[in-house]
């Protein structure tokens, strides 16, 4: 696992970051610049002057959602799925994951695993062979944002203490059962506003921006 600093680093070196994981993928002999995956460079971050090494070798993909709170799972799928709406209300029965893509602007492989997701959840249906290409499963009225946050298992807004704080503080024994109060009932409105909203819905503001 990548820790804070050394994300700065690779953020800063140029590492490429898709849905909070680092799709670069380092040779195990160093920062071999020009044999990185063309989705992004991840740039020699080496300071001879001061003789520092910044950064990390990465011989996988890491995931940091610890350090980034930002999660945009949801917001690909919900994405990936008014795109195949608008497609379906202009006559286009599907469309392939190299298409999604370009609209969201990012790898299909990302698109392709949220569509997995939203397919395992039965809201959209791939279809193979001749004209082979994904489709929405149900009326874009009748898919809410709720069943998307939990068909890509999206987490909850706000996470508590990594670690248990320090008990024999006063605040440290209560913060938590605290904040889980307020946390839960902040997911509760959430949850029932996702509830409320719709594909159709999020297509109709998204076209009148």
């Amino acid at each position: 696992m990548v820790n804070a600093p050394h994300l700065v680093a690779l953020v800063r070196a140029g590492a490429t970051f898709i849905n909070d994981q680092l799709i670069d993928r380092v040779p195990t002999t160093g920062f071999g610049v020009n044999q990185l995956t063309p989705a992004g460079r991840l740039r020699r971050a080496l300071n001879d002057r001061r003789g520092l090494t910044v950064g990390i070798v990465v011989t996988e993909a890491i995931t940091i959602g610890e350090v980034m709170a930002a999660n945009s799972r949801l917001t690909i799928a919900t994405h990936v799925l008014a795109w195949l709406a608008l497609a379906q209300r202009r006559g286009q029965e599907v469309l392939t994951s190299d298409q999604v893509a370009a609209s969201v602007n990012t790898n299909p492989v990302i698109i392709r695993r949220s569509l997995g997701d939203l397919r395992r959840a039965g809201l959209v249906e791939v279809r193979r062979g001749a004209g082979a290409g994904w489709r929405l499963a149900r009326a874009p009225e009748e898919i809410t944002l709720l069943e998307v946050y939990e068909a890509v298992g999206a987490e909850a807004p706000f996470g508590l203490h990594r670690t248990e704080p320090n008990l024999e503080c006063p605040v440290g024994r209560g913060i938590r059962p605290a904040l889980s109060e307020v946390y839960g009932r902040v997911e509760r409105v959430m949850r029932r506003t996702l509830a409320d909203t719709s594909i159709n819905d999020v297509l109709r503001e998204t076209l009148m921006n």
